[in-house]
């Protein structure tokens, strides 16, 4: 897939499944679900195509 190049000016960031394990374990994280977030300052009509699906929730 082409991405714009206002696309590829945005930033995302990921957590590793190790440290998501560990706030899964701590009493004052285990209730957040933030696994990406992303910031796309000129994304307008922008897609991103799973193919296999993702195994995120995407909002």
């Amino acid at each position: 897939m082409e991405y714009s190049q206002e696309y590829k000016q945005g930033k995302t960031i990921v957590l590793p499944k190790g440290i998501l394990k560990d706030l899964e374990q701590n009493e004052l994280t285990n209730s957040l679900m933030v696994t990406d977030i992303g910031f796309y300052n000129k994304a307008y009509n922008h897609y991103r195509e799973r193919k296999n699906g993702c195994l995120q929730n995407i909002l």
